[in-house]
């Protein structure tokens, strides 16, 4: 009889140990699941990463063209800049030398207007002498006559 009282007690033993390998299992399960999920999650958070290194890489390429070309531009502004200087320089020197053509415009004309009057002068001189010549001849030949 006192198998019976160890059958039952290993029976009862035997029923616990059954039911911890039944948890046991559905832990594992459990766990194979999480484990299951938790490598899919990593593989999600590597593609993520990968996917914002390239994105990263992508926008410091895009930022390092952009300031190239920002440089790029500043110096053609301050080549224009320099151009639009230069220019307006020059255009002082246009007005300073038409100011000077201006001036020796003005001294041509008067030279010419004074060159006018002299001409004339000289004109009224010679015909005056002309007539005088005129008369001169003129009064010898009708002395001689």
């Amino acid at each position: 009889m006192w198998y019976k009282g160890a059958a039952a007690e290993l029976d009862k033993e035997n029923s616990l140990v059954e039911s911890d390998i039944v948890a046991t299992r559905s832990t594992y399960r459990g766990i194979k699941e999480e484990l299951l999920k938790s490598e899919i999650a990593r593989g999600v958070a590597e593609e993520a990463e990968k996917k914002v290194r390239e994105d990263f890489q992508a926008d410091r390429i895009r930022s390092h063209g952009l300031s190239e070309n920002v440089d790029r531009l500043k110096r053609m502004l301050g080549e224009k800049e320099e151009a639009i200087l230069q220019s307006g320089k020059m255009i002082e020197d246009l007005r300073v030398k038409h100011m000077d053509l201006s001036h020796s415009y003005k001294e041509i004309e008067r030279a010419n207007t004074d060159l006018v009057g002299e001409n004339t002068a000289l004109k009224e001189k010679i015909r005056g002498m002309f007539f005088v010549l005129l008369c001169f001849f003129l009064s010898g030949f009708f002395c001689i006559v």
